[in-house]
């Protein structure tokens, strides 16, 4: 019997020796959303918003980045080009979700394409870029705010 009076007393101090060591190993805070991750990335003056000039060099930048021969227009090789990649590395579960994608992605070169020759200007990709903006900023401040991001499910310019 003395044995089971001195176990229990040990017990209790190896457990709560051990809860400072799990409190340390909780989760890691959560990683911001991203449309918090958008803002941080096209927020140059750090203000907590997007502003009109922001989303065009972002935009601008954007065209940049896809029009690697520097031609001054896409095709939609070139716009689809990276959803196609990661369709053919794609395994069977994500397949489904990339199809669908890459026939939105088709659409949206589409009705961006006004000129309907097959080459997205960048006159073209940037006044598409504004029109969304200038649709997702509701309170017509010319800024976009967390709120309206997420209003616009993100394609805001």
């Amino acid at each position: 019997m003395r044995t089971d009076i001195l176990v229990f007393p040990v017990l209790a101090a190896l457990l709560a020796a051990s809860l400072p060591a799990a409190a340390q190993t909780a989760a890691p805070p959560p990683r911001p959303d991203r449309y918090q991750r958008l803002i941080a990335r096209v927020d140059t003056d750090r203000n907590g918003t997007i502003s009109a000039a922001e989303a065009d060099a972002f935009a601008g930048a954007r065209f940049d980045r896809l029009d690697r021969a520097h031609r001054g227009y896409l095709t939609l090789d070139d716009w689809e080009g990276s959803l196609r990649r990661a369709l053919d590395r794609a395994d069977e579960t994500r397949r489904p979700r990339l199809e669908r994608a890459l026939q939105r992605r088709e659409a949206a070169f589409k009705a961006m394409n006004k000129a309907g020759d097959g080459k997205l200007t960048r006159e073209e990709f940037l006044a598409d870029s504004r029109a969304r903006f200038a649709a997702a900023d509701t309170n017509k401040d010319g800024q976009l705010s967390l709120e309206e991001l997420r209003a616009a499910r993100g394609h805001a310019f």
